[in-house]
């Protein structure tokens, strides 16, 4: 954050976000004061924009995207550890509901975003990333809104039975159907959604009261202790805009490209650095989901299926080992390179999905 914002400005960023539809703070006493201004008088009742482009046709998904390559290095030297070990058993986690979050830079500040229990981030075409939250009921107002994607069909049954999104393509909502999950935002006709004065698609946003109660799932990530690991204060993911997650007093802090990531809990509350207390990074394989976005650019899919390399961060300490899978019903076990079970103690904790390709190019 920058210097604190004086009152003569005021007015001037007020009149900015209106003009960029983007809120901007730098800091110091007048955060709240600027975020309840701007986003009280934007945000309204209602459904769906009726102008909204349809799924996945959205130019802004690429056009608003940063679309530079990322330099950064990959997380603490790669284990190659192979082997599946036991099975792990799985912990209560209760009724979560899943919800798609934007993250391209109109996006920015998400509301709501701090409420997650899990949130798990994954690549997008054009150079971005797209979270899939999960949040115990309430009544906390979250987005943006966002859609689903074929990699949400292996992801969502690891912790809840409902998603929220703004819709999908066809194959994607045939398929989330198909597997027993409740939809809800997919249906124009009958949407959930407040709209806030952002730019379209990024201006869609759901009370987590508007959703019924979800079912208790079992969590598919593994729970328990973790075993010794070795000391790690801070580490970069190196996605096209890399991510950093710094360790102090028991969490850790997030910054996306070199500037803090800060959320806002509330439309009319301030902004505050988005904090969990474990990052776990899991390599895995990218590819083509079999179609393109409205600028033709490829849309990427990942293999959640499998095997592969993984990076447990939690109390200043990194866990190497790997993760693996047997399929679609199963959860996940993740272990050390010596087959020791790895589980993930209570508390917030942020999943990254990282291509193998970045580490390994």
């Amino acid at each position: 954050m920058g210097e604190p914002t004086n009152p003569e400005t005021m007015t001037e960023r007020v009149t900015q976000w209106v003009q960029d539809h983007a809120l901007i703070v730098v800091g110091g006493g007048l955060i709240a004061l600027v975020a309840a201004v701007t986003m009280a008088i934007a945000l309204v009742a209602g459904g769906t924009d009726d102008s909204s482009p349809p799924d996945d046709t959205v130019k802004g998904d690429t056009a608003t995207g940063d679309t530079t390559s990322g330099t950064g290095s990959p997380p603490p030297p790669n284990a190659s550890p192979s082997g599946t070990g036991t099975t792990l058993p799985a912990g209560e986690e209760g009724s979560l509901i899943a919800m798609k979050v934007d993250n391209a830079e109109p996006a920015r500040p998400q509301i709501g975003l701090d409420a997650a229990r899990w949130i798990v981030e994954t690549p997008v075409e054009g150079g971005i990333t797209r979270f899939l939250a999960f949040f115990p009921p309430g009544e906390t107002l979250v987005g943006p809104v966002r859609s689903a994607r074929p990699i949400d069909v292996d992801l969502v049954g690891l912790l809840s039975d409902t998603l929220v999104s703004t819709g999908g393509r066809p194959f994607v909502l045939g398929a989330l159907t198909g597997h027993g999950f409740t939809l809800i935002g997919h249906d124009p006709l009958d949407s959930p959604f407040q709209t806030l004065e952002r730019p379209s698609p990024h201006n869609l946003f759901i009370s987590l009261s508007e959703v019924p109660a979800p079912s208790d799932v079992a969590s598919g990530f593994p729970t328990g202790d973790l075993p010794t690991g070795e000391s790690a204060q801070g580490f970069e993911v190196p996605y096209a805009t890399p991510v950093t997650w710094t360790y102090a007093e028991g969490v850790y802090t997030r910054s996306d490209g070199g500037e803090g990531f800060e959320v806002l809990p509330a439309f009319d509350a301030e902004l505050q650095p988005l904090e969990v207390d474990t990052v776990v990074v899991m390599a895995v394989n990218q590819r083509s989901a079999g179609y393109q976005d409205a600028n033709d650019v490829e849309v990427p899919t990942f293999d959640v299926i499998g095997s592969e390399r993984l990076w447990v961060y939690h109390q200043g300490n990194l866990i190497q080992g790997v993760w693996s899978r047997a399929s679609h019903s199963d959860g996940y076990q993740f272990q050390t390179a010596d087959g020791n079970p790895i589980g993930l103690p209570e508390g917030r904790t942020f999943v990254h999905l990282l291509p193998r390709q970045l580490l390994d190019g």
